[in-house]
């Protein structure tokens, strides 16, 4: 394993660069879209992770190379695009979930 990833890379530059990552990234809940200007060290200080097993999932994930399944396009078209970019674009596909949910529960507690 070649560590690419360190603590002191933004969450966006870690998903920018290693797309394998995303999935660690969403399963810990670590936001790398609206808060992808904090390092991987606040992320994981936030959500209580310990760092030296998390950069070892992370750079492990990096290895491996991008599945077919991802659609080569998108990871490259993906990686093309400036930071804010990159957050409008997962802000209008995968908070849209997270407002739909919200807006559930907002009803429920009516």
């Amino acid at each position: 394993m070649t560590a690419r990833i360190n603590e002191n890379m933004t969450l966006a530059e870690i998903v920018k660069e290693y797309p394998q990552t995303i999935g660690i990234l969403n399963e810990l809940h670590m936001d790398y879209c609206c808060n992808g200007f904090h390092t991987l060290r606040q992320g994981a200080d936030e959500k209580d992770v310990e760092m030296t097993s998390l950069l070892k999932r992370l750079n492990t994930a990096a290895d491996k190379p991008i599945a077919k399944a991802d659609t080569a396009e998108d990871i490259e078209a993906f990686r093309e695009l400036s930071i804010d970019e990159m957050i409008e674009s997962v802000q209008n596909t995968h908070h849209i979930t997270e407002r739909q949910m919200m807006a559930d529960v907002e009803t429920m507690a009516e």
